[in-house]
């Protein structure tokens, strides 16, 4: 995350608790590796987590508590 790139993403609104506790976290890890001048960006994980713990799935994952996903291509059928 480079401050002369982009600046950080606000928050509008009334999120929930939740959002709020992930929100605050990341940015103290975000501060602690050196703000928006870090070489990491914490901050893009505040949706991915948020939506993880409200819908129990995270799309970068592939092994969850419960078992792996599967999932089925889709292709294109004959022409009717």
């Amino acid at each position: 995350m480079n401050s002369e790139e982009e600046a950080p993403p606000t928050v509008s609104g009334s999120p929930s608790e939740t959002f709020e506790h992930i929100h605050k976290r990341l940015w103290q890890e975000q501060d602690a590796e050196g703000g928006t001048d870090a070489s990491v960006d914490y901050i893009f994980d505040v949706p991915v987590e948020t939506a993880a713990v409200v819908c129990g799935y995270r799309h970068d994952f592939w092994k969850f508590d419960w078992g792996e996903p599967t999932f089925t291509a889709l292709t294109k059928g004959p022409d009717r």
